[in-house]
């Protein structure tokens, strides 16, 4: 049988929407009563329609006819079959115990009977006209290949399908995705390369097959050519003088002299009665009884024609003969007929003389299907009837191969070639273990070699989804940090994605650094603005109702600074600022703070300067600001008034303290500038 290409893929298309849909219906969240019958009725339909166009494709010449009872039958099977897949499917799919996986068992099973039932109906309804033929094409495909390329897709989608469920099932870590990637690669491979070795084991036991059929023809040649050897000598020997002279004595000592080159064991003569006239087996004169063979004889005196006998036993000795023998002609009669004895054992040592493997076994049957010769254990079955399998074969064709068991019981694969010359047949039988083993050795090395390559990939994806993991791990830290506000400095960490993640944190730990900077400094001068200034007092005032300490709050405000800025432009004017804050800063200690509150107005908090302290930090602010700035070519001049608050005193937060010092640093203006007023405590 052949299929028509479009028709078949027509069938497995309609195949495929039919699962499609059922599988949609069965993962919708309600399944009613009404959708599930349109889903089964649709689904068995394609399904039966899948079967037939499947059976269209063999393009059958007549084609084929279908029992009308049988077709319904199948059609509505499939259709139960299919409304039981569903709601099977719908029920069972979110229930995951041991009693669910049974009923899912079970439905599987009723699932799959409905199914085959429809295909067992729908093959039993199908009739085939008498001779009937397919006409798709004229090519042959191996049904083994066939079989196992079907079997070994079926395996692999469902190891797909598998693999996607357990996928989509277990928590998406990364080791997990990249074991998935692992199995879902390997696992199709692993089993298209047991499917090829089994595929390559077959092809090769094809060709081994064919390859001995020939070996056992160039046997049987050999064979050939040896009996024929002998039949070319018995003929010449039928031209001697001494039989037309009836001269039987003579012809006794050449047959004797010619025996000695004749492939053969004894040289006989009878006559047209059967009566052995000569034997070499015997001294001349001896009484002989009638011919071994009478039907030997009998043929070769009615069609006058050399003949090849099949095994028999001599009368004369017992001994086991294959005989070769021709007619004597005298005036177009034949009158004797000249036979020469082949012991079976000269035709075992000819196949043991063609050094196959010593495990072949290599027999010769006569055209009875008795065993004449062979390599191994010639005396058990000399005589014997040769297998049963091999004769029932070549009962049917001349040449061919058969796998069957020796007369031992050993399983072999067996070739065979029959002669057309002695009607005998040479057959090769190699034991089928030599394949098997052949075969089992492969598919260790291949399990092995599948066993290494799969601890490996394993091996790998577990080590390289532990670095990925540990690259990305590592940037958990930094993030946490940078949403907190900290610095951040990410390492290499080996990935070039998590680098260029980590680059990113640190990137936007810079920036957020940055505007938390900007955010809380004076751009111009770099001094800390009004707000941080704000909370860095209110923090003090927190740790020094603990401490029991003190602080000043400085309030400076410049001398001059307008006509400054309206003389000289604003370019100076910022130039001075910047000036004016550096000085403020060298004049205060390191654990204090200067800040720019806007315009011309600094402010300053000294941590536990004490009053005395307060005032001479004052006091040198006042001296040092009083000093002239150089700014480029020009040498510009101011003071400032400064008004201090300490604390303890009345003022108890970041607001009075402020509005304290700023009420001193007015005072201080009007008493004349450039000179500072601590507020009263």
């Amino acid at each position: 049988m052949s299929y028509d290409p479009a028709t078949t893929l027509g069938s497995l298309l309609l195949a495929t929407l039919a699962v499609s849909s059922a599988l949609y219906v069965a993962s919708r969240e309600m399944l009613s009563w009404r959708r599930l019958a349109i889903a089964s009725v649709l689904t068995g339909f394609a399904i039966a329609g899948m079967h037939y166009l499947g059976m269209m494709a063999m393009q059958m010449q007549p084609r084929v006819e279908y029992n009308p009872w049988l077709f319904s039958a199948s059609t509505i099977a499939a259709v139960v079959a299919s409304a039981a897949a569903v709601w099977f499917a719908f029920q069972l799919r979110s229930q995951a115990t041991a009693a669910a996986l049974l009923r899912k068992l079970l439905a599987a099973l009723i699932v799959g009977g409905a199914f085959a039932g429809a295909h067992y109906l729908a093959m039993a309804g199908a009739m085939f006209a008498e001779g009937a033929a397919g006409v798709a094409g004229s090519r042959i495909y191996d049904t083994a290949w066939i079989a196992g390329t079907v079997g070994g897709l079926a395996l692999t989608l469902l190891f797909a399908t598998l693999l996607v469920s357990g996928f989509v099932a277990l928590r998406p870590t990364i080791r997990a995705r990249l074991v998935f990637l692992v199995l879902g690669c390997m696992l199709p491979v692993s089993l298209m390369a047991v499917a090829f070795v089994f595929f390559d084991y077959h092809r090769d036991q094809v060709q081994v097959a064919s390859d001995t059929v020939a070996t056992a023809r160039v046997i049987s040649e050999v064979l050939d050519n040896d009996l024929v050897s002998v039949e070319s000598g018995l003929q010449a020997l039928a031209t001697s003088p001494f039989l037309a002279a009836n001269n039987y004595s003579g012809f006794y000592l050449q047959s004797k002299e010619v025996l000695r080159e004749l492939h053969a064991n004894a040289i006989a003569l009878s006559d047209a009665y059967g009566q052995q006239l000569i034997d070499t087996r015997r001294p001349y004169g001896e009484a002989l009884p009638l011919y071994d063979n009478p039907a030997q004889a009998l043929r070769i005196f009615e069609t006058a024609r050399p003949v090849i006998s099949d095994f028999f036993v001599s009368h004369l000795d017992g001994t086991p003969l294959i005989a070769v023998g021709v007619p004597v002609r005298r005036d177009g009669t034949v009158v004797y007929q000249i036979s020469a004895s082949i012991f079976p054992d000269r035709l075992s040592k000819i196949l043991i003389r063609q050094q196959n493997p010593r495990n072949w076994i290599v027999a010769v049957y006569d055209s009875n299907g008795t065993v004449v010769a062979r390599t191994h254990e010639i005396a058990r079955f000399l005589g014997k009837k040769g297998a049963a399998a091999v004769r029932q074969r070549l009962a049917e064709v001349d040449e061919g191969s058969v796998e069957t068991t020796t007369l031992e019981g050993i399983p072999v694969l067996t070739a065979f070639s029959r002669s057309s010359v002695s009607k005998w047949t040479v057959v090769i039988g190699i034991p089928t273990s030599s394949f098997s083993s052949e075969l089992l050795n492969t598919l260790w090395a291949l399990l092995l070699a599948l066993a290494v390559l799969l601890t490996v990939s394993f091996a790998l994806a577990w080590y390289i989804g532990g670095s990925i993991s540990r690259s990305i791990h590592a940037l958990t830290e930094p993030a946490l940090r940078l949403g907190s506000g900290a610095s951040v400095e990410v390492p290499p960490l080996g990935l070039v994605e998590a680098d260029e993640v980590g680059q990113a944190l640190t990137k936007a730990s810079a920036l957020l650094s940055q505007a938390q900077h900007d955010a809380q400094h004076d751009a111009l001068t770099g001094l800390a603005n009004r707000a941080l200034f704000n909370e860095i007092v209110r923090q003090q005032l927190t740790i020094l109702n603990r401490s029991n300490g003190n602080l000043a709050v400085l309030y400076i405000d410049l001398d001059g600074f307008k006509a400054v800025n309206d003389t000289h432009g604003h370019q100076v004017g910022d130039a001075l600022l910047k000036a004016v804050a550096a000085r403020i800063q060298v004049k205060i200690r390191e654990g204090d703070l200067a800040a720019r509150l806007g315009g011309d107005e600094f402010a300053a908090i000294l941590i536990q300067p004490g009053a005395a302290g307060a005032a001479t930090v004052a006091g040198k602010l006042v001296e040092s600001l009083s000093i002239a700035f150089p700014l480029g070519s020009i040498s510009v001049s101011i003071s400032a008034s400064i008004g201090v608050a300490l604390y303890p005193g009345p003022a108890t937060t970041t607001e009075s303290l402020l509005a304290s010092a700023d009420d001193a640093m007015y005072k201080a203006k009007k008493a004349g500038k450039r000179r500072f007023v601590v507020a009263p405590g």
